[in-house]
C-alpha cells in the first residue's frame, strides 16, 4: 500500500489559517466524542451544538486574520 502525503501547496497565511482552525476542530470533535462513549454519553446529543460554538469562535478569529492579511 503507497503512503498519502498530504502537504499544503497554498502558503497565504489566510487558506493557512483556515487549515489549521479545520484540523483543530477535527482533533476536538474526536476527543470529545471518544470521552462521551467512554462515560456512556452519546455524543450526537450535544456534539452538534459544540461543534457549531466552536465553528462560530474560530469563525471571527478568522475574519480577525484576514483584515491583517
Amino acid at each position: 500500500m503507497s503512503m498519502i502525503y498530504n502537504e499544503a501547496k497554498v502558503k497565504n497565511p489566510l487558506i493557512v489559517g483556515i487549515r489549521e482552525q479545520l484540523e483543530h476542530r477535527a482533533l476536538w470533535m474526536y476527543l470529545l466524542c471518544d470521552e462521551a462513549e467512554k462515560h456512556g454519553l452519546k455524543a450526537e446529543d450535544f456534539a452538534p451544538d459544540a461543534i457549531k460554538r466552536c465553528g462560530l469562535y474560530q469563525g471571527k478569529n478568522l475574519v480577525e486574520k484576514g483584515k491583517k492579511g
